[in-house]
């Protein structure tokens, strides 16, 4: 990567051991899990818990599914394992659409880069300063991507409001590494991994 980037980009990967800390209890939560709301519409214990437990499943899934393809770009081959989250990483991983952001023919890949950079300060307000941890990054000499994977249980009708809700996150990044490397472009993407792709699993959306 360019000289200069070290003190503003690191490797913060969990090892591989971590893996095993979240799959074995990883499961994908299912729709419509939630009990019938009471007679005066207060939501009532049951389905408090339901919600409670659906979102800590989203978590863990998601959580699982992040670490699956860190292993697997970090190795360069899915590592053995099995349940909901690996199964959808391996899919992923696998889909030769991909292969430019998890198998580049040139330049790095970072996972898990935490991304740090002052900001220009927006007209009289303070300096603003970021820190944020980025799924993937590849640096190579023509681009920056940043790349950050999404586990939303969500269809394609229903995407766009999703990468809407994504975009500042998105472009605090972009303008993070814009601060690092003024003169390099800088392409965001959103990877659903729930998601079909034009060859497969896997949906890449790109985030302007």
């Amino acid at each position: 990567e360019p000289t200069g980037w070290a003190p503003l980009i690191e490797t913060v990967s969990p090892s591989a051991s971590a893996i095993g800390d979240t799959t074995p209890g990883d499961t994908t939560p299912e729709a419509g899990l939630l009990a019938p709301d009471t007679a005066d519409g207060a939501v009532d214990d049951t389905e408090a818990e339901a919600r409670r437990e659906a979102r800590d499943a989203a978590l863990a899934h998601g959580t699982a599914v992040h670490r699956w393809l860190q292993l697997a770009v970090e190795g360069g081959a899915m590592p053995r394992g099995d349940g909901p989250a690996h199964a959808e990483a391996a899919a992923v991983f696998a889909n030769p659409e991909h292969d430019a952001i998890f198998r580049p023919a040139c330049g790095r890949v970072l996972c898990e880069a935490a991304v740090m950079a002052h900001l220009p300060r927006l007209g009289d307000g303070p300096e603003r300063r970021l820190l944020g941890v980025v799924d993937l990054l590849r640096i190579d000499d023509g681009e920056i991507v940043v790349v950050d994977y999404k586990t939303n249980r969500v269809d394609a009708t229903g995407l766009a409001p999703v990468v809407e809700h994504y975009r500042a996150q998105m472009k605090a990044y972009r303008e993070a590494l814009r601060a690092c490397e003024p003169e390099r472009p800088v392409r965001c993407l959103l990877l659903f991994t729930g998601l079909a792709g034009d060859r497969g699993p896997g949906r890449l959306v790109a985030v302007d």
